[in-house]
């Protein structure tokens, strides 16, 4: 693919993230656009693609197969319910198509390492949408604790809640296998997590968790608490809940200095940031639209995006782990 053109998206599930987020960040994207749309209902999903200015000359489809045959399509994003994830991302790499996945990768470890074996085995460029891994705010604090200026990590903890309107009605309570808070917060709480201390402090060896789904009775993670321990002693604690608001937070204690984000786990690139006592400033950008122009120049480039299948193998595997542990055997199986 040539450098500077504008590389085809072609988005499968029309959804809530896709019409508030993705496509109008395709819309913004230098370089990249939302070419075609493939959805349940045609008529909606052509409603959608008009709303969003879809560029193919056909731009609705309701059949995979004929979705993926259009020789203009150089990329697709894939936001359907978790479980649906690996059987779209997989048929697209089998068509030769570059395949990026809303987070998390799937809803299971063996839809995880399929989707990872498949990227492996193409070698076309594939991962996983983590937005916060594009607000500016949050990559300059994670460059500055790279950079030393917290000294060693010791501990780190992000807190991302939401009370959710839907209760029981919504629809990772009533999907089997779907994680609920640890899906929606939990996997974004983790991947800042490991983004920030895997190259300090190695690989996460221990994993705890406490899980409650009784406060509205869906046996599901309506809160959840993971614990981390890292190759270097150091720890971390990500807590994710659909049961109440509270101040989204990030902080990393390090043996110099303290890293924290107040009210940057948003989708609009703001925040406060304060780095050893010390304001950070930063440009406020969509996250999205930035994440969407890396994920066409991944794709003009024919290399991985910054959360490869293999990292995101390894986020969906914790929250296995979490589960497994501050759930017992059959939340385990769920998740594995």
């Amino acid at each position: 693919m040539e450098n500077g053109r504008t590389v085809n998206f072609g988005l499968i599930g029309p959804g809530k993230i896709a019409d508030q987020r993705l496509a109008p960040a395709l819309l913004n994207a230098r370089q990249a656009c939302l070419w075609s749309v493939l959805g349940r209902d045609l008529e909606r999903t052509s409603a959608f693609a008009r709303k969003h200015h879809a560029r193919s000359p056909q731009p609705a489809f309701d059949n995979l197969k004929r979705f993926l045959e259009d020789p203009a399509l150089d990329a697709v994003l894939v936001a359907t319910p978790d479980h649906l994830h690996a059987e779209f991302a997989a048929a697209a790499l089998q068509n030769g198509r570059a395949v990026f996945i809303e987070k998390p990768i799937s809803s299971n470890v063996a839809d995880a390492w399929l989707l990872a074996d498949a990227a492996e085995s193409t070698g076309l460029p594939a991962g996983v949408c983590y937005h916060l891994r594009f607000h500016e705010g949050l990559r300059r604090m994670v460059d500055l604790i790279h950079d030393g200026e917290v000294g060693t990590p010791l501990h780190m903890q992000v807190r991302w809640t939401y009370n959710s309107p839907n209760g029981k009605s919504h629809w990772r309570a009533a999907s089997p296998g779907c994680l609920w808070s640890l899906g929606a917060f939990g996997t974004h709480a983790l991947d800042l997590i490991r983004w920030t201390l895997v190259p300090m402090c190695g690989e996460v060896a221990l994993v705890r968790g406490l899980v409650s789904g009784g406060v509205w009775g869906t046996g599901k993670d309506e809160t959840a608490i993971g614990l981390l321990q890292f190759a270097s002693g150091a720890t971390a604690e990500l807590v994710s809940s659909v049961l109440f608001e509270s101040e989204p937070l990030v902080e990393v204690v390090g043996d110099r200095g303290t890293a924290v984000a107040h009210n940057a786990l948003n989708p609009s690139g703001t925040g406060l940031i304060e780095v050893g006592g010390r304001s950070v400033e930063f440009s406020v950008v969509d996250p999205f639209r930035a994440e969407m122009e890396d994920l066409a120049r991944c794709t003009r480039e024919r290399r991985a995006p910054q959360v490869n299948c293999i990292e995101a193998l390894r986020n969906i595997q914790i929250l296995g782990e979490i589960l497994a542990s501050g759930r017992g055997s059959t939340t385990s199986k769920e998740a594995s």
